[in-house]
């Protein structure tokens, strides 16, 4: 009987390659076993979105009336230790086809359609490395060993970009940077009114480094999932200049460094300028410009800063200070730096200067970069603030907002407000360029538990699949041997019953098969165990979900026409019309969003 011809049924391009077959075998109604294909050519790997990285292949479809199991068996399996590596899993039940002339072209073909069915899109190795891997898989259908410890060997295929986070900008000083610009009370605080700054150095050390900015590349797996890096942001400045002979700047690869070429008093004016000098007097009021920044190693002090001046800075441009209770009364320079346990600033804010409180930050007119757990403030203008609770009592403008919880008695102007829940409470939205956003994503305190626990799930469920299949050979290998077991087992017996020598090869197999029942029980005990963790960790991820799928926004003093809010699961965003009393807005299990007035 002749072997029915193959039926060329067209030339496709396609991203996913099963999907094309199931909807031409619907098509030319045939069955899937009938199709084969093979890849014409395949473009090189390109950016889908922010996260996914895919390929396309142009593929020749043909139809094998009365198609058998093929001949080679592949697939495509992630390895056990590293993500960002997979195999090709060639299994030994293969067989060259002895009709085929060219062996060495069908295995080939068959790993580039293997990898096409698994959507492997981004680190395959090349051309060279494939041949050589189709050599050894001819070598071995030739020459199969007698007795294979497993079905399959596995080839390294494809390697992954491994995910390196860029580097922000950072100063590094090598010296003590325990600076106090006044004199030491018996309370542990300092004061200003009496200045005694001192920063002695030696001649030729490097007493700072400035590393630039590093831009850090994203993860991409070979199946094209891609992990955006963090990209490197200039956020600590070089924080003086100087053309003083006594101060040498070295440029080196992704750095700079601070050479001292005498020894002396290192200071910084009030315009910036850097030197070393043999005597040192400071003049004028209290200004971190002058004395420099102030740091605590390791006991930390409180800092107060006391200076109402309006022509001056409390903290000026690009100094740092850092301690464990903070107060400052007066202005906040560009790029200052604020950190400490608690922090309360009575100033204005510049729009680029950081604030950090480990507890909580208050502000009276707020502005600049602020984080904290909680955070309080009378106004703020451009700005973002990022904290788990929020209470601002007056207006809010051009601002960013990431948190769980706001309050806002004010007015609120082109200012975007991200919010995990349970509640966002506001007071009036001006103007049609607000933005309210009921969502996880961007509250890091929120963010951080969801992807720990998606982490930890994945983890558990790659395990499981592991252990799930070592269960079911152990059961296979058990279940096969357990009759040689017992007839073993009753021949010892009978041998040792008449005094003879038992042949260590019994006494090896008896105890292999309890070894591997062990396994066996392990096995099974543990994935019961992850199973049960898998339960827990769906059920937190789930809780932490259900908080902002029944998070309310309420506005009490009205809203104007244009405002709009998007909750989690909105593709879009819904605008809000114009009010002048109290609205609650919350999201129903419908999918539509409920404005309640009054």
């Amino acid at each position: 009987m002749t072997k029915p011809a193959e039926k060329v049924l067209g030339t496709y391009s396609t991203e996913d390659v099963s999907g094309t077959l199931e909807r031409l075998a619907e098509s030319f109604r045939v069955v899937m076993r009938e199709l084969d294909f093979t890849v014409v050519d395949e473009t090189e790997p390109y950016s889908l979105s922010e996260h996914q990285m895919m390929k396309s292949w142009r593929i020749r479809v043909v139809q094998c009336p009365g198609r058998s199991t093929p001949p080679l068996h592949m697939s495509v399996v992630p390895d056990d230790q590293d993500s960002l590596r997979y195999h090709l899993r060639f299994f030994r039940r293969s067989f060259v086809d002895p009709s085929d002339s060219k062996p060495l072209v069908t295995i080939e073909q068959e790993i580039y359609k293997t990898l096409a069915l698994h959507k492997i899109v981004y680190g395959v190795i090349g051309q060279g490395g494939i041949r050589r891997m189709c050599l050894e898989i001819l070598n071995e259908m030739q020459n199969p060993p007698k007795n294979p410890q497993q079905p399959y060997i596995d080839f390294p295929i494809a390697y992954g970009q491994k995910l390196i986070h860029g580097q922000d900008s950072r100063i590094q000083y090598n010296f003590d940077r325990y600076n106090p610009v006044g004199k030491l009370r018996s309370d542990g605080s300092l004061d200003y009114s009496r200045k005694d700054f001192t920063q002695y150095v030696h001649a030729n050390k490097v007493i700072m480094i400035h590393y630039l900015p590093v831009q850090g590349q994203p993860g991409i797996s070979p199946t094209g999932k891609v992990r955006p890096q963090h990209i490197g942001q200039d956020i600590e400045r070089f924080p003086f200049r100087t053309t003083s002979r006594n101060i040498k700047l070295i440029h080196r690869a992704g750095r700079v460094e601070v050479l001292t070429r005498k020894e002396g008093y290192f200071v910084i004016d009030h315009n910036s300028w850097a030197d070393i000098v043999d005597n040192l007097e400071i003049e004028g009021e209290v200004n971190i410009g002058v004395t420099g920044d102030i740091y605590f190693d390791e006991r930390r002090k409180d800092v107060r800063i006391v200076y109402d001046g309006v022509e001056e800075d409390a903290v000026g441009s690009g100094r740092s200070v850092e301690g464990e209770n903070i107060y400052i009364k007066g202005n906040i320079a560009s790029h200052a730096k604020i950190k400490g346990k608690q922090v309360e600033i009575v100033g204005s804010i510049h729009s680029t200067a950081v604030i950090e409180g480990e507890e909580y930050v208050r502000l009276a007119m707020g502005g600049g970069h602020v984080k904290a757990p909680t955070v309080e403030a009378k106004s703020f203008q451009s700005g973002n603030i990022v904290a788990d609770k929020i209470h601002i009592w007056g207006n809010m403008i051009n601002t960013k907002v990431f948190c769980q919880e706001i309050e806002h008695t004010g007015t609120m102007r082109n200012t975007t407000i991200t919010a995990a829940g349970p509640e966002i409470i506001l007071g009036h939205l001006a103007g049609g360029d607000n933005m309210i956003c009921v969502d996880y994503h961007g509250v890091p305190s929120v963010e951080q538990k969801i992807e720990k626990l998606e982490q930890e799930q994945a983890k558990l469920e790659l395990s499981m699949a592991k252990l799930s299949k070592e269960v079911r050979t152990l059961s296979a290998d058990i279940k096969r041997d357990k009759p040689q077991l017992e007839t073993t087992v009753a021949r010892v017996n009978q041998l040792r019953k008449e005094g003879r020598t038992v042949p260590e090869s019994q006494l090896k197999f008896i105890n292999s098969f309890r070894h591997r029942k062990k396994n066996l029980e392990q096995a099974a005990l543990q994935v019961e165990e992850d199973k049960k963790r898998s339960v827990q960790l769906k059920r937190e991820r789930e809780k932490l979900l259900e908080v902002t799928r029944n998070a309310v926004v309420r506005i009490t003093q009205g809203v104007e026409h244009g405002n709009r809010v998007r909750f989690l699961g909105q593709s879009t965003s819904h605008e809000l019309a114009a009010a002048k009393n109290a609205v609650m807005i919350e999201y129903s299990q419908s999918g539509t969003v409920k404005v309640h007035h009054g």
